[in-house]
């Protein structure tokens, strides 16, 4: 997991589908309401699933934008970070500085990716992996 921080760049290209919600995002009124509306059209679109970083682990290594946004249903907890700060950093209203990966032990077993991201002056915890289990918006599991 902790390769795929490294292999991961911000891509000079976007699917189609993923410059439109970067479009949606463009509109909002201020970071808060950009990083609301990112985590929402994540959190509908993927989720994260216990032991699937075991179970898939050849994905963890794949860049590929297209192949990433057009995945179904479900995504390594890196990988989810890695869209919300390309969302994020596209919209705009973020830049890359103001987005820090964090890790955490689940279970006391399992390393976990969850992001800190900068909403005026105060760093703001998104575990959108997390959601799935009833993570909610500013909390992480751990």
């Amino acid at each position: 997991m902790i390769l795929n921080v490294f292999i991961h760049k911000m891509p000079k290209k976007l699917p189609p589908a993923m410059e439109h919600a970067v479009r949606q995002l463009k509109k909002t009124k201020g970071k808060e309401e950009c990083l609301h509306k990112a985590y929402n059209i994540l959190t509908k679109r993927f989720r994260g699933k216990k032991f699937y970083a075991i179970t898939h682990f050849w994905e963890l290594f794949t860049t590929d934008m297209n192949v990433l946004w057009n995945k179904k249903n479900i995504l390594h907890c890196t990988t989810t970070n890695y869209l919300l700060k390309v969302l994020l950093v596209k919209s705009g209203k973020f830049t890359e500085k103001d987005i820090k990966n964090r890790w955490t032990l689940v279970g006391g077993i399992s390393l976990h990716q969850y992001l800190q991201v900068k909403l005026n002056k105060k760093p703001v915890n998104m575990d959108l992996w997390g959601h799935a289990y009833g993570i909610p918006f500013g909390k992480y599991a751990h």
